[in-house]
C-alpha cells in the first residue's frame, strides 16, 4: 500500500518549496549547540542530508512573523548528535551561546530537492499536490490533488475537482481506493465507490 508522510511547506523567495522540518528550542552548552525539535522525520533520516551541500533557512517564530526587520536567514550544519527527543545542532559563524540564543524558537526548512529520498511507498505532500487524480477503469478525470487530510486510521486526499460548479471531496488514502501514484506522469489512479465525489 502506497503511504503518505504529511509535512508543512512554505514557498521560498526563489519560488522553490522547502519542507519544515522542525523548531529550534533552546541552547545547547556553551559552545553554540542548540536542541532542534523535528517534526518530521528522525536523527537517521537527518544525518542522510548532504551537510557540505544542504543550506538550512531560519524563519522567525510565528510571533515575530509580522517583524519586517526579521527576514529569512540561511545556515549551514557543522556537526549534529541525537539528545532525548532532539538533535543537537551547531552551525557555521554561531560559536557561542550569546550568538545561536538569537535562533531559539525559529523553525527550520530546506528545499525539497535536498531532502533524503523517500522510502519505498513513501510519497510527500509536497510531490502529491497537483497530481491528476484518474478513474483506473475509464480514464475519468476527477481533479487535482489538492492537498492531504489527517484521519484517526489514515489519511485523505482532497481532491480539487475538474468540473466547474462541482465541491472539492476526499479519498480515503487506502489500497483499495488508491491503485498507484506514478511520479513521472503526475497521477494518481483511484478506485472510487459511487457517490464519494459528491459527499
Amino acid at each position: 500500500m502506497s503511504n503518505s508522510d504529511e509535512v508543512s511547506f512554505r514557498q521560498g523567495s526563489d519560488g522553490s518549496n522547502r519542507i519544515v522540518l522542525g523548531k529550534l528550542m533552546r541552547t545547547q552548552g556553551l559552545d553554540g549547540g542548540i536542541r532542534f525539535l523535528p517534526y518530521y522525520g528522525d536523527f537517521d533520516q537527518f544525518t542522510k542530508l548532504n551537510f557540505d551541500e544542504c543550506v538550512f533557512y531560519w524563519t522567525a517564530p510565528s510571533t515575530q512573523k509580522n517583524d519586517a526587520s526579521l527576514k529569512t536567514i540561511p545556515l549551514k550544519v557543522v556537526s549534529c548528535h541525537p539528545h532525548q527527543q532532539f538533535i543537537i545542532l551547531q552551525f557555521a559563524n554561531y560559536d557561542d551561546i550569546d550568538s545561536v540564543r538569537s535562533l531559539t524558537n525559529g523553525e527550520l526548512s530546506i528545499d525539497t530537492a535536498q531532502m533524503w529520498p523517500p522510502e519505498e511507498g513513501e510519497y510527500r505532500e509536497y510531490e502529491l499536490i497537483g497530481m491528476k487524480v484518474v478513474d483506473s477503469d475509464s480514464g475519468h478525470l476527477f481533479g487535482t490533488v489538492a492537498g492531504l487530510e489527517d484521519g484517526m486510521a489514515h489519511s485523505y486526499l482532497r481532491v480539487a475537482p475538474a468540473e466547474d460548479g462541482k465541491k472539492s471531496f476526499v479519498i480515503p488514502f487506502v489500497g483499495a481506493m488508491v491503485l498507484s501514484i506514478s511520479r513521472d506522469s503526475r497521477e494518481v489512479l483511484v478506485s472510487l465507490p459511487d457517490g464519494l465525489t459528491d459527499l
